[in-house]
């Protein structure tokens, strides 16, 4: 941006630069004076004032730190040459330093004129009789070398430079967030000095939804991913096993879905429902918005897979030798040889350890919430218990996701509707604490949590543990998911 003041002087030529740099440039410079004076030489004013804006303007341009050194050891030679009248400048205190170069009020006021005495050179010495002038070039001089370096100023796309800094666009910064219908923006962004450039890219797709060329597909897709942030906990005890507890820690942050994986989003990913309940929802409920059902093991690591590549992620799992069973016109992996790769971006099963950290929420009560029973029926779907005392509210069948309370880190139905497959061989705790713990080595059944809709009260608390053959998939058996 460049002005011209009355008279065609040019006034203000420096573009707007990173103002908290040039306010610290030049309070350095100035802070001689008490109210922040610059001398210049009264004949020459208009003309060396134009001269060295035009060369801050052109150095900063052109990126010739040399050009502006020789304009300026010009300036400071003509102005030891010249008479000793002096003009002094002051900055509207209203607009001082950065502010006033990038667009804000250009008032000066011209205070004085001031005679400086004669060294007894008959003028020709006029800056070594001052010494407040020899230092204010100085000075001067020290900020026009601290402006031609500091910051990155405006930019000047990908590799260049600018006031100093070669731009090094290797990063990428947020500048839209994704939402249910785009899969936001990412701008590059320099490493150096986190000015941002021109070139964008599509950014990651919001957690929690399934996305199809970058839009959310025609139902929003939306099955939430919750933080579980990296920590400590004691695993059970498992009221099935003898009690057994193990100290688990988690090193890093993981997601977990807020929902379990519906009919409709299954159906989306995989192209069939394999689920029992596909009709007759309870009055007010939304048929696909129930969780899928008869689903193996298998067949939920092959919709994890698919997920991820429907996503432009990286499939977490490697199926071979798999083996099928068709029932009810629907094809289910029955059996196969699987490789995991947990390095990967992947969804994937939560481990044994994930979902009972991300169900407790932090807690140690007998549910979630705390232990008075009779406000289970607010966060759980589930069956008469052995003593009949506390009533089923289930009514035989599955619900709609997310009708009921969450737990203190957004998850829903962790108490009831359906069991939930998880990674984990079964088997015993370790005897020793265990981080990132993925289970057993091996075994002949995989670990399923939450209770289910057909089981009584018990079954539902967070340390409950269950087990189920892989290659089986029953109608209260679903599951969740998780994602780095």
């Amino acid at each position: 941006m460049r002005q011209k003041k009355a008279g065609g002087r040019l006034f203000n030529a420096i573009p707007c630069m990173n103002s908290n740099s040039l306010s610290l440039s030049l309070s350095l410079s100035l802070s001689y004076y008490r109210r922040n004076f610059i001398i210049y030489p009264k004949n020459q004013f208009s003309w060396d004032r134009s001269a060295l804006w035009a060369a801050l303007w052109a150095a900063y341009f052109l990126k010739k730190p040399d050009l502006l050194l020789r304009g300026l050891a010009a300036f400071i030679n003509k102005t030891k040459k010249r008479q000793n009248h002096y003009v002094v400048m002051k900055f509207d205190k209203s607009n001082r330093f950065g502010h006033s170069f990038c667009g804000g009020n250009k008032k000066r006021s011209y205070l004085m004129k001031k005679k400086a005495k004669n060294a007894g050179n008959n003028g020709k010495d006029a800056v070594g009789a001052n010494p407040a002038l020899k230092l204010t070039g100085a000075l001067i001089l020290i900020t026009l070398i601290g402006l031609s370096t500091a910051g990155c100023g405006g930019g000047s796309g990908n590799g260049g430079e600018s006031g100093g800094c070669a731009h090094d666009f290797s990063q990428w910064h947020e500048t839209a967030e994704p939402t249910c219908t785009t899969a936001g923006e990412e701008t590059e962004k320099c490493s150096k000095c986190g000015e941002l450039g021109t070139i964008k890219q599509a950014g990651a797709p919001a957690h929690g939804h399934f996305f199809n060329n970058r839009k959310c597909a025609e139902l929003c897709f939306d099955f939430g991913m919750a933080l579980a942030e990296k920590g400590t906990f004691t695993m059970g005890p498992d009221i099935w096993n003898d009690n057994a507890t193990v100290e688990a820690t988690f090193t890093k942050d993981f997601y977990i879905s807020k929902y379990l994986v519906t009919q409709e989003l299954y159906e989306e990913i995989m192209g069939a429902n394999p689920s029992y309940f596909l009709t007759d929802a309870e009055d007010g409920e939304k048929q696909g918005r129930r969780p899928v059902e008869r689903v193996t093991w298998y067949d939920a690591l092959d919709f994890c897979n698919k997920l991820s590549e429907a996503e432009g992620l990286e499939p977490v799992y490697t199926l071979t030798s798999i083996t099928t069973a068709e029932s009810n016109g629907i094809t289910r992996i029955t059996g196969a040889t699987v490789a995991e790769d947990f390095t990967t971006n992947g969804y994937r099963l939560p481990t044994d350890a994930q979902w009972e950290y991300a169900a407790k929420a932090g807690t140690s009560t007998k549910w979630h919430f705390g232990d008075d029973e009779s406000k289970l029926e607010e966060y759980a779907w589930y069956g008469w218990d052995d003593t009949y005392t506390i009533p089923a509210n289930a009514n035989g069948m599955t619900h709609e996701v997310g009708l009921l309370k969450p737990n203190a880190w957004g998850l829903y139905d962790t108490h009831g509707n359906v069991w939930e497959w998880c990674w984990d061989w079964w088997g015993n705790y370790p005897d020793e604490p265990v981080a990132d713990y993925t289970g057993a080595a091996s075994g002949d059944y995989r670990v399923e949590r939450g209770g289910s809709w057909g089981f009584s009260a018990e079954y539902s608390q967070p340390v409950s543990r269950f087990s189920g053959v892989p290659g089986g998939g029953f109608y209260n058996l679903g599951f969740r998911l998780v994602c780095p």
